[in-house]
């Protein structure tokens, strides 16, 4: 198993405390074995259910 290097990443920013965003203004497309962009809709959960039961991270409620 292993951990894409953009959740690794993210969720290294998270223990420090660092807060993080995301922007569709900047139109991007990930090139690979296969293309990824960032102004389409991907998936329809809010986290990997095959990789974790429940996200690790908390909720906006939980951090305020």
């Amino acid at each position: 198993q292993v951990e894409p290097e953009d959740w690794f990443f993210s969720r290294l920013c998270h223990e420090i405390g660092l807060k993080m965003g995301a922007t569709r203004k900047v139109r991007l497309m990930h090139r690979g074995e296969t293309d990824f962009n960032n102004f389409s809709d991907w998936g329809s959960q809010k986290f990997d259910e095959a990789y974790v039961g429940e996200s690790a991270l908390p909720t906006l409620e939980e951090v305020a």
